[in-house]
Order: C-alpha cells, then structure tokens, then sequence
C-alpha cells in the first residue's frame, strides 16, 4: 500500500504522528466543551460554538495568504505551542472555581484562530517534503483520513473519559498533543524549504470577488455551494452539533457515554464512506453531490425516530455515508473544472459559506428547541436535509452525468 509507503519515510511518520495525537485531543477538546455548554445552559450553547466559526471565517484566508510568506514550520510549532499554553489556561481557570461559560467561547475562539493559521501552513509544506506526486496524493489521504479516525475514536474515549474523571484531564491530555505535535515538528528540522522566495502580498477581497464569480458562472458548483453547503450547515449544526448532545441527556438519560457513542458511529461511517468514494469511479457527480442529501436525510431520520441508544447509532452510521457523497463530490468538480489557480479562493468561499451557514444554524437553536421537542425538531430537521437533495437533483436531473465539462471561466 502506498500509505505503508510514504510512513517509513521519518518526515511524514513524524508529521503523521503530530496530525494524529492532536487531531484526537482536539475531539476530545470538542466533547467536552459541547458537554460542558449544554448542560449548563442547554440550546444556548450554541454561542460558544458560534465564537469558533467566527473566528475560522476571519482567520483561513489569512492563514492562507500568511502559509506562504512565514516560515511554515516555525508557525506551526508556534501555532502548536500557543495551543498548549492557551489549553492550560483554560484548566488552570478550572481548578480555581472560576469558570465561566465567556471563557469557554474565548478559547474556543482563540483555538480555531491558530488552528485556521496551522492547517494552509502544513498542506502548503506537504509537496515540500514529499515531491513525488503519487506520495503526495497517498500523504494528503493520509492526514484526511486520520482526521476522520479521530472524529470516530475519540468521542466515545471522551465519553468514557468524562464519565470517569474531570474534563480539565482532557484539557490536559489535548495541550500534551500539541506539545507532541510541535517536538514532532521540530525534530524535522530546517532542511526544507520551509518560506517561498519572494512572496507577494495579496488582496484578499480581490481573491474573495474572483472566487465568487467563478462558483456564480458555474451552475452545479454554485447550487452546490450556495444550496447545498449553505442550507445544509444550518441544519447540521441544529440537528447534530446543538441537537444530540440535547437528544442524549434528554431521550437517552443524559449519558455523556451515550452522546460519545453516537458521534463515534457517525465517524466511522464517515471513513468507511470516505474509503469507498474515494474508490469510486464515476461519471454521475452531480447524482453523488445531491444524493449525499438523501443519505444523510434518511439516516438522521432514523436516529430522530429512535428512543434507544442502538438504534441512534444505526442511524448516525448511515447518515455518514452521505457527508462523503455530497464533500468529496463537490472538491473534484472544483478541482476539474475551474481554471488552475483558482481552487484555492474557491474552497476559501466554500469554508465562508459553511461557517456563515454554521452560525445560523447555531444562532437559531435556543428559539428552534423553544418551539419544538427535541426529537420533532431534529425530525424536521431531518427532512429538511432530504429536500435540500431532492431539489437539487430535480433541477439537473438531465444533467447528472455530466460526462464532458469544461471550464466555467479561462
């Protein structure tokens, strides 16, 4: 296996371990924080998820533009270190009796600020360190991949974790992998070009105009952004960042196990569906693109539906075949069929319009469960998803296979 391949290389097992133990910490820095949050002021907690999207909407196009006029791997291990440090405030906080739910948005915003200057550095240093081009498609699925492990191990330790002990202990255990991260960094060295010569500054909103116009000049691309990826955030953050930890402590008994179980079925699915469409090779994108809606619609429908714990599971394990469908879909039609040099400005508006879709969402959750039960909301909300794909199917349902096209603008 190519995978196997590129690990006995010492650069890429070392940045593999980094990706690894800090994208695990980082989950269990998201369980816990979401557990936390809802069970001090429920619904409304979406504002401390609200805070991280605000400040990944302003922070990735500069951490874009800054990936190519920094040294790379000193903003990483930088990034890496001020993670740890801003971590062990936030347990030091803890421990003395202090806590505020202020504080939890503050750091969660502060750690998606760095994450969002971490993440262009290190994939604009990947073709850096692995230059043949078949080892660096194998790299790239490599860090995809081990972030979708993470999503499916660690909720489920986080669970068991927070039943057994404190959350300051997962505070703890996420600062250590940052601290593991940026040694593994270090210990790289300096022996690659790690700063590009002469970098130019550039205008972002220019970038962010150019973008936009090509998605508009390009049908499925900008039903698939501006319906699909827009709607489609609104309704997840409702149904699965607000909606089943709520569904947890109020159908399942409020076990902390049992919310970690769940989004632990839903990250399974998530990399056994990634395996397979990344396999799959086929014409019919925008039948993907679109069905993925589907999927997911009938999954969360099932687990909206359930009272037990099991059945959640099955649900949430479906569903996450869908997330794969609709994102990996909509990457290759920005990858084949806009003019190189413009997938980066594009996936840039891509991630704006997911966080701007994402607040919404999480905007709405305290009026949204005011009004509804929690398990007809996220029915609703699982209907809702499903439409979102019919509609989009029906209005190309002639061009589904979309065989031949061409750019959208040269």
């Amino acid at each position: 296996m190519e995978f196997i391949r590129v690990l006995r290389q010492r650069d890429v097992l070392l940045l593999w371990i980094g990706k690894l133990v800090s994208a695990i910490g980082d989950k269990f820095f998201d369980i816990a924080v979401v557990w936390i949050a809802t069970k001090e002021v429920g619904a409304a907690a979406g504002g401390v998820v609200v805070a991280g999207t605000i400040a990944s909407l302003i922070f990735w196009l500069l951490g874009g533009v800054y990936a190519d006029r920094w040294n790379r791997r000193s903003t990483m291990i930088a990034t890496d270190v001020l993670r740890a440090l801003v971590l062990l405030w936030l347990v030091v906080i803890m421990m003395t009796g202090q806590l505020q739910l202020w504080h939890i948005g503050v750091i969660t915003a502060i750690l998606s600020a760095l994450n969002a200057l971490f993440q262009p550095a290190l994939i604009a240093s990947l073709p850096e360190i692995v230059p043949d081009t078949r080892q660096l498609q194998a790299t790239n699925a490599l860090m995809d991949i081990t972030t979708r492990v993470a999503m499916s191990i660690a909720p489920v330790l986080a669970g068991y974790l927070l039943a057994l002990t404190t959350a300051e202990n997962l505070f703890l255990f996420d600062a250590l992998t940052f601290i593991i991260s940026a040694v593994a960094l270090y210990a790289i060295g300096g022996k690659y070009k790690w700063k590009t010569d002469n970098a130019k500054q550039k205008d972002i909103r220019a970038d962010i105009i150019e973008g936009f116009r090509l998605i508009v000049a390009h049908r499925p691309l900008a039903w698939g952004i501006f319906l699909v990826i827009f709607s489609l955030n609104i309704v997840w953050s409702l149904f699965y960042i607000i909606g089943i930890p709520l569904y947890a402590q109020q159908v399942l008994g409020g076990d902390a196990l049992a919310f970690g179980m769940i989004a632990t079925a839903y990250g399974v699915g998530n990399v056994v569906g990634g395996f397979i469409i990344g396999n799959l090779q086929t014409d019919r994108r925008l039948l993907l693109l679109f069905g993925g809606n589907l999927v997911l619609g009938f999954g969360f429908v099932i687990l909206a539906l359930s009272a037990s714990l099991p059945l959640a599971m099955l649900g949430a394990f479906f569903a996450s075949f869908g997330g794969p469908m609709t994102d990996v879909t909509l990457l290759v039609l920005m990858q084949k069929e806009l003019p190189s040099g413009t997938i980066g400005k594009t996936y840039s508006l891509r991630m704006i319009v997911s966080d701007i879709g994402s607040m919404i969402g999480l905007g709405v959750a305290p009026l949204f469960y005011a009004v509804f039960d929690i398990q007809t909301g996220m029915f609703l909300c699982a209907v809702a998803t499903a439409i979102i794909g019919i509609i989009g199917l029906i209005r190309f349902q002639h061009e589904w296979r979309f065989p031949d096209i061409k750019p959208a603008l040269e």
